[in-house]
């Protein structure tokens, strides 16, 4: 049965609290800069058809929101996640109304979720921004319970990432269709040129003659022939960016590279 990974510092503790059965690897005050050990676990854990929500980076804001290593951090996670084929949920950070210690934080924020709204391969959930923003006490803590039904609530639509074998199966139905379709195109040509021979609209000069031997008895060296469905099929890969296509060459299906072993806090169950 799918499960759900709530993934982050204390906000995500109280979303994952608040979702029955949910599996939290969270901590509070945890910067998105040592995360790593947290989405190391989360990738070790998931599994096709799971929920991972994500709820970080009040710690981790400055004038500029994340840095570019944050940013990195995130989209490396995000992407592992997609490879086992879960469906991933970030949550924004409240952008107004935010009082105390937190005051410095208004507008700031607003730069940190323009960023996690780009984050490729998970769906950011817009409508727990408002829920957010008129949490009491201009608290960033609070409205749990909103909050994790919003997330839910997006997870819900969410068609979930691309597993590996998946990717493989679509990457060998792709190549095979290419394969078939060069072979009728060849089919097609042959079929014509087959007509216009039989009705005598070919030209004499470019029949097919009789090679003639060499001293030593052999032939001479026939052109080569042309290139075949696969080389057709490696040439339009080619066409399309692949860099290594068309070399004739076997092409490993390109992947973002795995995250090392969890190292981190391992997930555990909440009753």
């Amino acid at each position: 049965m799918p499960k759900t990974i709530v993934v982050g510092d204390s906000v995500a503790q109280g979303i994952g609290q608040a979702i029955k059965g949910s599996q939290i690897i969270a901590e509070e005050s945890r910067a998105v800069g040592t995360m790593q050990p947290m989405f190391n676990s989360a990738v070790a854990a998931a599994e096709k058809g799971d929920t991972v929500i994500i709820a970080a980076g009040y710690n981790s804001t400055g004038p500029n929101g994340l840095s570019p290593d944050d940013v990195k951090l995130l989209q490396t996670g995000i992407t592992a996640l997609g490879e086992k084929g879960a469906k991933v949920v970030v949550v924004p950070l409240r952008e107004t109304g935010m009082t105390g210690g937190y005051a410095a934080l208004n507008g700031a924020t607003a730069k940190t979720n323009a960023q996690l709204a780009k984050l490729t391969g998970a769906t950011y959930a817009a409508d727990a921004l408002a829920i957010a923003n008129t949490i009491q006490g201009g608290d960033i803590h609070g409205s749990y319970q909103e909050l994790a039904a919003a997330a839910q609530g997006v997870a819900a639509k969410a068609t979930g990432g691309v597993s590996t074998a998946d990717r493989e199966a679509s990457a060998a139905d792709e190549k095979k269709e290419k394969t078939g379709f060069a072979w009728f195109i060849d089919m097609i040509k042959g079929l014509f040129a087959s007509l216009l021979s039989f009705i005598g609209l070919g030209d004499d000069d470019d029949k097919e003659k009789p090679v003639a031997e060499n001293q030593s008895g052999s032939k001479p060296q026939e052109d080569k022939a042309a290139p075949d469905a696969k080389v057709q099929a490696e040439a339009l890969d080619a066409a399309k960016g692949n860099s290594a296509a068309g070399t004739g060459k076997q092409v490993a299906e390109n992947s973002a590279p795995s995250l090392p072993d969890a190292k981190g806090p391992r997930v555990k169950a909440v009753a």
